[in-house]
């Protein structure tokens, strides 16, 4: 992912397991691996040049409280940030 004007971006290396069952997703793991550059509304204070950035992502269950927090760019406008 890159901006057009080049000046803030994420090139990583993905590595991860998806398995379903009956239709349904039941193993959802993700890292994503690589450097990012810039800085913008949600990462003020990025220092200077590429540096490494790793994310790891599973399939939530909803056991846990954190499973219902929305991301902070949906603030106020979940419905619109989960549409494509």
């Amino acid at each position: 992912l890159e901006t057009a004007s080049g000046n803030r971006g994420y090139k990583a290396n993905l590595l991860g397991h998806i398995e379903h069952e009956e239709g349904k997703i039941t193993r959802f793991d993700l890292v994503a691996h690589g450097q990012f550059w810039g800085e913008c509304t949600y990462t003020p204070g990025a220092p200077k040049g590429k540096f490494p950035l790793a994310i790891s992502f599973t399939l939530a269950d909803g056991s846990d409280v954190a499973d219902g927090v929305p991301p902070k760019g949906s603030r106020g406008w979940v419905r619109g940030y989960m549409q494509p």
